[in-house]
């Protein structure tokens, strides 16, 4: 073997495609007849390759639940990434939320947001550099607008929502400077808590029931309901590619699905947190006429 044998091959591999330089260096080193210089072939191609190579960075998933729920698709879901080799996911909670809590506009949602952005940045001290990936659901996918929104210190890396009630007007726009890769938006055409949370009470949104529609987030959607992304199968086949390889797979019912129920279409136009306002205040004013009066 030949110092003039390793720049040929060396310099032929930059017009190789990376998914045939494998096969390449394998036929080319089999054509050493002596085994001492086709081991010693191999190991100086490889390690000529790797030379320069960029160190991979550190790659976290961090887990955040909904309200009303402990949450045990985290621990499945973490268990399955580990199974295949990834061990730095942190599921992370701020306690048992409660409908009125959910409800409030004010006051009640500050605790939990404030709560889980502690853990997003103790999770970034403990890593730094480190690439922070996130899977939310209901609840959690506003908590992580709002982070998103407001503390500038927080960038993420891919990003997946299931159950989300991130308002439709949410300006991504604002905030994906600090989100490096893709973020999918886990539609499910049957869940309906979303329109429920939007018609009933302030700053939540349809989005997990409609999708966003912009061109800032992937909207993917599926023929299942609000908590029906906790299957062992749709994890396995939808989010392990996604968060391992950046891989997003397609769903075919995005292509295919039926128009949303006539219910749904009539709860996600009914404007009743202005109707009951309106109610409200014209019985303080009638009340007020009858006092006057």
């Amino acid at each position: 073997m030949t110092d003039s044998f390793l720049t040929r091959i060396l310099g032929e591999l930059q017009n190789i495609s990376a998914g045939e330089r494998l096969a390449f260096i394998k036929a080319e080193i089999s054509k050493i007849d002596d085994p001492d210089q086709r081991e010693l072939a191999e190991t100086a191609l490889f390690l000529g390759m790797s030379v320069g190579a960029p160190v991979p960075r550190e790659h976290v998933v961090v887990l955040v639940h909904g309200i009303r729920t402990y949450a045990e698709w985290q621990e499945r879901l973490a268990g399955a990434l580990t199974d295949k080799g990834h061990e730095n996911v942190y599921p992370v909670g701020y306690g048992f939320f409660d409908v009125l809590s959910f409800l409030c506009p004010i006051w009640t949602r500050r605790r939990p947001i404030d709560r889980v952005l502690r853990e997003f940045r103790a999770i970034k001290t403990k890593h730094r550099d480190a690439d922070i990936s996130v899977v939310a659901h209901s609840f959690g996918t506003y908590i992580l607008s709002q982070i998103l929104e407001d503390a500038t210190d927080v960038s993420l890396h891919r990003v997946i929502l299931c159950g989300c009630i991130v308002p439709l007007k949410f300006r991504w726009d604002k905030v994906m400077a600090r989100v490096k890769g893709v973020v999918i938006n886990e539609v499910g055409t049957l869940d309906y808590w979303p329109v429920i949370a939007r018609l009933v009470t302030w700053g939540y949104g349809a989005s997990g029931t409609f999708g966003f529609k912009t061109s800032f987030v992937r909207d993917r959607f599926h023929n299942c309901g609000h908590s029906d992304f906790f299957e062992d199968d749709l994890m396995s086949k939808y989010w392990l590619p996604m968060l391992l390889d950046g891989q997003v797979v397609p769903s075919d019912w995005t292509r295919t699905r039926s128009r949303s129920s006539a219910l749904v279409s009539f709860l996600s136009w009914l404007p009743l947190k202005s109707l009951l306002l309106i109610g409200a205040v014209t019985g303080v004013a009638v009340f007020a006429m009858h006092r006057v009066a």
